[in-house]
């Protein structure tokens, strides 16, 4: 079964930015795809991979697993979760936080603090398991993702709405620090001075995912623009460099 989900974009505007996301999903994966024009490279040169917000580009998500959560809660709770995807020294790094999961072993746990406030994250790691290929342009790039549903830990449906918001940090040429936060729903991110407002998830200003399914088809969904619409191969050599495989 192919399926696909509503997907998001900026206008153009008077910068000549265009930042686009698509999305879609089979039984195993889910798909996305930025295409970030007019807005920097894809350069991070972050050391500790818990901070590579702070330290260049990258493209985030933010989904709200929990169809039955409060969906104007101010705080996170179980189930919200921010997945932050860059590259550096020109390999891919895919960082997970959850705010809230008890069940996640105490090594896990996370805390940025500032002279201004904290926040707290039960569960900080990395992740192995996401497929990510990113392709370079003159200041722009697009970036393809395929993540495992099981590592989501959500099972889409037909009609199943999620709170989610989706968006890109800026760097300058060297990608040294990230100057802009640009999402697609959350407005108030204009802070870039202070790493526990930057790491915070802010569910009360995402906006919604709806799933959509087309019975019938065995293809993955189409991803336009883009070589990623349909379930990778098993990768050969560096899955960074080569990209996801059709079929």
């Amino acid at each position: 079964m192919s399926s696909e989900i509503e997907t998001g974009k900026f206008d153009v505007d008077e910068r000549g930015e265009d930042l686009r996301l698509s999305i879609g999903y089979d039984k195993n994966f889910l798909y996305l795809c930025y295409t970030v024009a007019n807005h920097g490279p894809m350069k991070n040169t972050g050391e500790d991979w818990r901070l590579l917000f702070k330290t260049g580009a990258s493209v985030d998500l933010q989904l709200g697993r929990d169809p039955a959560a409060d969906p104007m809660r101010r705080a996170p709770t179980r189930g919200d979760m921010r997945l932050l995807m860059t590259a550096v020294d020109n390999r891919p790094r895919v960082v997970l936080y959850e705010p809230l999961n008890p069940s996640a072993d105490p090594s896990e746990a996370w805390t940025v603090t500032s002279p201004v406030g904290k926040a707290k994250f039960d569960r900080v790691v990395e992740l192995d398991d996401v497929r990510l290929y990113a392709r370079p342009q003159h200041m722009s790039y697009i970036v393809e993702v395929a993540i495992p549903l099981k590592t989501l830990g959500i099972k889409p449906k037909d009609g199943l709405r999620l709170k989610m918001d989706w968006g890109v940090l800026r760097t300058g040429p060297d990608g040294y620090e990230t100057v802009e936060r640009t999402y697609w729903s959350n407005k108030a991110t204009g802070i870039t001075a202070d790493r526990p407002s930057e790491a915070r998830l802010s569910p009360d200003m995402w906006g919604h995912l709806l799933f959509h399914s087309k019975k019938g088809s065995t293809d993955a969904p189409p991803v336009p623009e883009t070589s990623l619409g349909k379930e990778p191969k098993e990768e050969k050599g560096d899955p960074f460099l080569e990209g996801l495989e059709e079929d």
